[in-house]
């Protein structure tokens, strides 16, 4: 950040509820919100949070990947 503000977030899928698979796939990645002060010290702020911030902090949004859909398919073997 350039200057002090108040950051707010409201976001999902971080913590223990990773977004599903379907018919078999296997479940996404979870999100991670984190704020690295101008300091070094790294927090992680998780799914909805109002602070404020000052300037040198940085904020990093890692975003939930999706579930898979269905299982891996196999090659057959010729037999």
């Amino acid at each position: 950040f350039l200057r002090p503000v108040r950051l707010s977030l409201l976001t999902e899928r971080r913590g223990q509820f990773a977004p599903y698979g379907l018919h078999g796939g296997q479940p996404g990645q979870i999100g991670i919100n984190t704020l690295t002060h101008a300091d070094g010290q790294t927090i992680n702020l998780g799914s909805k949070a109002s602070l404020e911030v000052t300037a040198g902090d940085v904020l990093t949004l890692e975003t939930p990947g999706g579930g898979g859909w269905m299982q891996k398919l196999t090659k057959p073997t010729n037999d």
